[in-house]
């Protein structure tokens, strides 16, 4: 009897502690047999198409986006700034050309400047009319004032009255009637024989330019100008008391 309860109270032992083999809660899990994974492990996870639709989707979005943008800004048919002057003569006279923004069109009005002489010589060959010459002129009228204001922004005080100096002295040049730069645009020889006179923009085409600079470009267009004004005031009273000068020393009798 002795061995039987000795033998009850091991196997009583054993289903409490757990032991190997035997039924109680604690027991440790059952290994998995050779070749086999734990549920869900090493499988691969398919392609989330929701994710690449939505990126696919967005993208045409973008693209239809951007493409209408650069529709209405003239896109691809915007010609560059470097195509020949007739082409671009034609573009600055085109519907086109008045629509864009004046960021975008301000390359070429610098351009039109540049190629004065140019387009001056297509004038006098028939190869455009003097409307489209005259829209021309004006664009490069604009072209230079906005690019010389920048310049005089960006400048110190002595190149700043340099500028002023030049400009002025160029002005009394081409007041002359007998100046070639009043009658041939920059950069072309005077000819002999009768001067042909150049049409010059007028003050209304000027305006309406001025009229679309932007905020900025205005504000440094203004400060050229203002300072330009006051340095002429300037060297008209130098001239005018230079004249005085003479005068006085004229009528001043001679010592016996």
């Amino acid at each position: 009897m002795s061995t039987a309860f000795n033998s009850a109270n091991k196997m009583d032992v054993h289903a409490k502690t757990g032991a190997p083999g035997s039924g109680g809660a604690g027991h440790a899990p059952k290994p998995q047999a050779p070749g086999m994974s734990p549920p869900g492990f090493g499988k691969k996870a398919g392609p989330n198409w929701a994710l690449i639709g939505g990126i696919a989707a967005a993208a045409v979005v973008v693209g239809a986006v951007v493409f209408f943008l650069m529709r209405g800004r003239g896109g691809s048919e915007i010609p560059p700034i470097t195509a020949d002057t007739k082409t671009l003569v034609g573009f600055v006279n085109s519907a086109k050309f008045e629509k864009l923004e004046f960021g975008v069109q301000l390359p070429f009005l610098k351009v039109m400047d540049d190629r004065d002489k140019d387009v001056h010589t297509l004038l006098k060959e028939g190869k455009i009319t003097e409307s489209e010459y005259n829209a021309c002129r004006v664009a490069g009228w604009a072209g230079k004032v906005v690019d010389r204001a920048e310049k005089y922004q960006r400048s110190g005080p002595a190149e700043k009255l340099k500028m002023l100096r030049d400009h002025y002295k160029k002005d009394q040049k081409d007041k002359k009637p007998d100046s070639p730069a009043a009658d041939h645009p920059k950069g072309s020889k005077g000819s002999k024989g009768p001067k042909e006179k150049e049409p010059k923009p007028d003050d209304t085409a000027k305006d309406a330019w001025v009229a679309r600079f932007t905020p900025d470009i205005k504000a440094k267009y203004d400060k050229y100008e203002k300072d330009y004004d006051d340095h002429k005031r300037i060297e008209k009273d130098k001239e005018k008391a230079v004249k005085a000068a003479a005068a006085a020393a004229a009528t001043k009798p001679a010592p016996k």
